[in-house]
């Protein structure tokens, strides 16, 4: 895009779209709905705008971009700042986590050897927080969670019929939908799909909600045959079984859950039938190079990550992982001087992990993992609080469904991308307005507790049955 026109579209962007957004969601509720809803849906269909962009880099950013995800971020903040009835939150349960990871982020700035990068990857987690606070706020403001699993599944559908384009019309064989790629499509689908489910198992919804919601499901899982993603498939699998079990041991069993059970059985065997010749091909005739790759980069990373202790910089990977770093010489064994001289940035690590590990640190690995553990926990909380109550479903498929994405990002470092990172944050927001509401009502009910055991007491005192006693016989009308 032309620089002149990007400027331009900025300038309408901050002085016409964001502050009519603002007016407009503040004076109608259901304006303000709509933006979140569209928010939320535009996290699989992203149009980056990006300022000083580097298309030849090989990193997690590449160039300072703004997203309509973005731009409907600030118009959400805006909209909830101020409000009589409700009190911005500015720092969510949990959030430290991620502001100490933001933090050792921007201390691995000192060594980074491309600034540019690194500034392009500073931008992206500020974007990603007004993110999650725009998140959090506005569904701890509604509590309209029927409306966000609807939006969910509309995205799922959405995606399906833009895969069926893709792999139909186009004849694309691995189909990555709205995303980039189609390992970052199956981690992104996973965690919807998961949510899909439990609602299925778990919650009570309108007819033609549970109708959307079955079909979300559906699309889902065809999606992750389409990109026949080995890790995706597996981990798709793992989610499954952890929301079956959770939904059976918490909730046990009933006539509800038996037939999905036998339905999801014979689908998941006429499914099986159909797609396994594919499926096995694609697990048999994996490329040894990409394993060779994957094992040398993970070595240059454990390298890197050894000998600095802050790291190399956030996004600058790949100023380490070229043909002339000492630490990938594997990766380059066999390549000739003149191939070497035109290959440019080296590639990412396939993993999240070690990507982190290289560019913060050792201790930038760690918090990230605390920052991880902290919502996990949540969510596995949610589970134990919200057991036969309403939200049950939707807390046993974000549990099942962020477990499967931390396994998956020990081989791939999609999180870093932008429609995964967005739907990282959306889910830690929803979390941790779960376990808020999980909390209070788990406080309440000690405290009402604690009231009815001081009645006991103070009725049971015999000092007090003896005054009240003799206060009855001065005055026999009491």
């Amino acid at each position: 895009m032309n620089p002149i026109v990007k400027l331009l579209l900025l300038s309408f962007i901050c002085a016409g779209f964001i502050p009519l957004g603002i007016i407009f969601a503040r004076s109608l509720a259901k304006v303000q709905t709509f933006i979140f809803m569209a928010m939320l849906f535009f996290t699989c269909w992203l149009l980056l705008v990006h300022i000083a962009p580097d298309p030849e880099w090989r990193g997690t950013a590449r160039g300072y971009a703004i997203t309509q995800v973005d731009i409907m971020s600030l118009v959400m903040i805006g909209s909830m700042l101020f409000c009589e009835d409700y009190k911005f939150i500015f720092f969510p349960r949990g959030a430290w986590a991620y502001i100490l990871y933001f933090f050792i982020g921007i201390v691995s700035g000192i060594n980074a050897v491309n600034m540019n990068a690194w500034g392009n990857e500073v931008l992206k987690m500020v974007w990603m927080y007004l993110f999650f606070i725009s998140c959090y706020n506005f569904i701890n403001m509604h509590r309209d969670l029927h409306g966000i699993i609807y939006t969910v599944a509309v995205i799922l559908i959405f995606m399906f019929v833009f895969a069926l384009y893709q792999k139909y019309l186009l004849g694309i064989y691995q189909v990555a939908s709205t995303f980039p790629h189609q390992n970052s499509m199956g981690m992104y689908v996973i965690v919807f799909t998961s949510i899909m489910i439990g609602v299925i198992f778990n919650e009570r919804v309108p007819l033609l909600g549970y109708i959307l919601v079955c079909f979300g499901f559906v699309c889902g899982c065809l999606l992750l045959v389409f990109a026949l993603s080995r890790g995706g498939l597996m981990c798709f699998g793992t989610a499954v079984l952890i929301v079956i079990i959770m939904s059976i041991g918490y909730n046990g069993w009933n006539r509800k859950r038996i037939v999905i059970m036998t339905i999801m059985m014979i689908g998941t065997c006429a499914l099986a039938v159909k797609a396994a010749p594919r499926i096995y091909e694609r697990f048999v005739s994996a490329p040894e190079n990409s394993k060779i790759t994957r094992i040398n980069l993970a070595l240059a990373a454990k390298r890197i990550a050894n000998d600095y202790t802050f790291g190399v910089g956030m996004n600058n990977f790949s100023s380490h992982s070229g043909p002339y770093s000492p630490y990938a010489v594997e990766q380059y064994a066999e390549m000739s001087e003149t191939a070497k001289s035109e290959f440019g940035a080296g590639p990412i690590v396939e993993t999240t992990y070690l990507l982190v590990a290289a560019e913060c640190g050792w201790i930038g690995l760690g918090i990230l993992l605390l920052w991880f553990l902290v919502y996990w926990r949540m969510m596995f909380l949610n589970v134990i609080y919200l057991q036969f109550r309403p939200c049950f479903g939707i807390s046993v498929g974000i549990f099942a469904g962020w477990t499967s994405n931390m396994l998956q990002s020990s081989l791939e470092w999609s999180l870093k991308q932008y429609g995964n990172f967005y739907e990282q944050m959306f889910i830690f927001a929803l979390t941790a307005v779960l376990f808020d509401g999980c909390i209070a009502r788990r406080r309440g009910e000690r405290h009402e507790h604690e009231a009815r055991m001081r009645q006991r007491i103070e009725s049971t005192k015999p000092w007090k049955r003896r005054a009240d006693g003799d206060l009855r016989q001065r005055n026999p009308n009491l």
